[in-house]
C-alpha cells in the first residue's frame, strides 16, 4: 500500500508541474513571427491576409514611421485582456508611435491601443473606429475582415495625421521590412 500512495504522490505532482506550465505558456505574450508584424496564434487569419496585414504595416511604417501590429490568441489565460495586451506590448517593445490590436478569440473580445504620441489625434475617432470598422465583423467571427477594415481605416487616419502635421512623424526605432 506504501509503494501505491509513493507512486500516486509521483504522478500527482508530475501532472501539477506539467499543468503549472501549461498554464504559464497560455499567459505568456506571444513572439514576433517571419511576418513581424502579424501573430495568429488562434489561426484564424489565412496566410494570405497575414500577407496583406504585413506588407500594409510595412508601407504604414515606411510612410509614417508608425507600426501597426495585429496578435491574434486563444486566450490570454489567466490575465486579464487588458494585463495580456500590457505585457504583449512590453515583450515587442512598442513605442510611442505604435499601434497594436489584440483578438482573443476565446475571450471573445479585442483590446486596441497606441502610443503617446497617436493619443490627440486618434483618441477623437476611438469610438467610431471600433464600432464601425472592427465589431460589426468580429461580433460575426468575420475575423480576417474585421481586422482588415479596421487596420485599413487606422491607418489611413494615421497616414492622413502625418501628412497634415497633425500626428508627428517618428522614425521606428526598428522595423523588418516585409518583403
Amino acid at each position: 500500500m506504501l509503494l501505491y500512495n509513493r507512486k500516486l504522490a509521483i504522478v500527482l505532482a508530475v501532472l501539477m508541474v506539467a499543468a503549472a506550465i501549461f498554464i504559464g505558456q497560455q499567459s505568456a505574450p506571444v513572439g514576433q513571427t517571419d511576418a513581424y508584424y502579424v501573430a495568429d496564434k488562434a489561426n484564424v487569419l489565412s496566410a494570405q491576409t497575414e500577407n496583406y496585414l504585413a506588407a500594409q504595416s510595412d508601407a504604414l511604417a515606411r510612410e509614417t514611421g508608425a507600426r501597426f501590429f495585429v496578435v491574434t490568441v486563444k486566450n490570454t489565460g489567466r490575465q486579464s485582456l487588458e494585463d495580456y495586451f500590457f505585457s504583449q506590448a512590453d515583450a515587442w517593445n512598442l513605442q510611442g508611435n505604435d499601434i497594436m490590436l489584440l483578438l482573443d478569440i476565446g475571450g471573445d473580445d479585442y483590446y486596441f491601443d497606441y502610443g503617446e504620441y497617436l493619443y490627440n489625434y486618434l483618441d477623437p475617432h476611438f469610438e467610431t473606429l471600433m464600432s464601425a470598422s472592427l465589431e460589426p465583423d468580429f461580433a460575426i467571427k468575420a475575423y480576417e475582415q474585421g481586422v482588415t477594415t479596421f487596420h485599413d481605416r487606422v491607418s489611413q487616419l494615421v497616414a492622413q495625421g502625418v501628412a497634415s502635421g497633425s500626428v508627428p512623424y517618428y522614425e521606428a526605432q526598428y522595423y523588418a521590412p516585409y518583403v
